[in-house]
């Protein structure tokens, strides 16, 4: 059994991705009001760990992190939220996104972020229920990190 962290959280993130078909999946946490974001792991590589960004190149996750709900576009290109974005992602073909709050005891943590090469229009709801269960689940995990690193008190 895998006992570090990051890894696990990468390894998690790459079997979600491979059950989605999707080319990546990020965990990120973050600051809405310092326009900080910070991808704590992503599926594609086990060495994306704590990449800092910008919120506003993800206005998606902005909202989820803001609003605390599902966002779900399925068409990248023309989503208002999206679509000025749509141009500026050329190392991904990305059709559809879903962003979900990860949470814990209520508290928005951070938000898992799906990116899918096609229509995601008609994903069956059990889907995403799923997607939102697994967000759920990596609460406590996330809740610990941020613990640790004195993000949170």
């Amino acid at each position: 059994m895998n006992q570090d962290p990051n890894k696990s959280l990468h390894e998690s993130l790459k079997m979600l991705a491979d059950f989605t078909k999707s080319p990546r999946v990020n965990l990120f946490v973050g600051k809405i009001h310092l326009d900080q974001g910070t991808i704590l792991a992503s599926s594609d590589s086990e060495q994306v760990q704590r990449y800092h960004t910008r919120l506003t190149r993800y206005p998606e996750v902005r909202e989820v992190l803001l609003k605390g709900h599902i966002v779900h576009v399925t068409d990248v290109a023309k989503n208002q939220l999206t679509a000025s974005l749509h141009s500026n992602v050329k190392s991904i073909k990305v059709h559809s996104i879903v962003v979900l709050p990860v949470l814990y005891q209520g508290k928005i943590l951070g938000a898992l972020h799906l990116r899918l090469t096609r229509d995601s229009s008609h994903l069956p709801q059990k889907y995403l229920n799923t997607f939102y269960n697994v967000a759920l689940a990596i609460g406590p995990i996330i809740y610990w990190h941020l613990r640790q690193t004195d993000d949170i008190k």
